[in-house]
């Protein structure tokens, strides 16, 4: 065993240590009686389920408000509330996008990306001044939309980077900045013109949210974990209850995990 070998292993135990020992506590605030196949939450503190092609609005106190339904249009694969005001639906099968309004009611025309040449998208989302960011994966790179469709602004390819089995499927805007999610190799981040800038080596996470300073993910053993990304280093979370965590997201220094039955708000600190 060569001694650049030994370096790297014994760096990556290390690593493995610090992720071990590193703790952050939660605190159970409320628990909502909510079914879903999965669900986000925004700023606001509204809550929102997903149920196949249903997607259900619910205040901060778990009263329901709006539902929109578009089931010609098949399963949701994503949902962008990062804009309480502009949500972003992506029902990729389809390669279609719908935005609608904080009433969950459609704002635009439902937008093609087939109509705009645009055949092979694993994920999108929202940006700011009302556009839309998509990786085009026939050519391999980040294309931003403005609010007319037009592209405004279109990153290098990183085909170099991706393998041919690589997954893409995540991609969020967050500080100018954009976070890929593609589990076999990490969380790759582009600047806000789409150019590649580095990878966290953050791999195997099953979905991520990013909120202030901190990125939560999902590992494949379906444990939560927190990424500072300024500090570059890692914590461990457990919740004080045991749950079968399907879907988390962290906003506001408050993390909501889902069992698929109940959906349960807790306070964070590290």
């Amino acid at each position: 065993m060569n001694l650049r070998f030994q370096s790297i292993l014994a760096l990556l135990f290390l690593l493995n240590l610090h992720f071990a020992a590193a703790q952050a506590e939660l605190k159970l605030i409320e628990t909502f009686e909510l079914r879903a196949d999965y669900f986000k939450a925004d700023h606001l503190g509204n809550i929102y389920t997903i149920n196949g092609s249903t997607l259900s609005r619910y205040t901060h106190n778990g009263d329901f408000t709006f539902e929109y339904t578009n089931s010609a249009a098949g399963d949701l694969s994503s949902v962008d509330v990062s804009d309480p005001l502009r949500i972003l639906l992506f029902f990729k099968d389809q390669r279609l996008i719908i935005l609608l309004n904080q009433q969950l009611a459609e704002i635009t025309d439902p937008i093609y990306l087939d109509d705009l040449e645009f055949y092979n998208v694993p994920a999108v989302c929202n940006t700011s001044h009302n556009r839309i960011w998509l990786f085009d994966q026939q050519n391999f790179r980040l294309v931003q939309l403005n609010k007319d469709l037009k592209v405004v602004q279109h990153g290098n390819s990183v085909m170099s980077i991706f393998r041919e089995n690589d997954r893409l499927t995540q991609l969020i805007e967050h500080n100018n900045q954009l976070y890929m999610n593609v589990p076999s190799r990490g969380i790759l981040v582009f600047d806000q013109f789409g150019s590649y800038l580095k990878t966290n080596p953050i791999l195997q996470s099953s979905s991520i949210s990013i909120s202030e300073d901190y990125l939560l993910f999902i590992n494949k053993e379906q444990e939560m974990g927190i990424y500072s990304l300024s500090m570059l280093d890692q914590y461990q979370v457990k919740t004080n209850n045991d749950i079968g965590i399907e879907c988390a997201q962290i906003i506001n220094k408050h993390i909501y995990i889902s069992d698929k039955q109940k959906v349960y708000e807790y306070s964070f600190e590290k």
